[in-house]
């Protein structure tokens, strides 16, 4: 038996890095601002806050690829993500 659900809507992200430090992630996002919406998030990771900084969402993965060829120039490890 197979079965289908809907798909629940979803966004592709670069993620350029995540930091301990508001200042540097709001710095890294300033310098991607260049190639879309970047913007700099909360995240509680254990005891600790750390900020990730994000560029988009896109809407398919051939923009999330060029995307993260733009983002990469400058954040080196940067990665696809997809969030919900």
């Amino acid at each position: 038996m197979v079965t289908q659900e809907a798909v629940r809507p979803s966004g592709l992200f670069v993620q350029a890095g995540a930091f301990a430090n508001y200042d540097t992630a709001y710095r890294l996002s300033a310098r991607l601002s260049r190639y879309g919406s970047a913007k700099v998030s909360a995240i509680g990771s254990g005891s600790q806050q750390l900020y990730r900084v994000r560029v988009g969402p896109v809407q398919s993965v051939r923009e999330a690829d060029t995307l993260l060829d733009q983002v990469a120039t400058v954040a080196p490890d940067a990665r696809v993500v997809v969030a919900e």
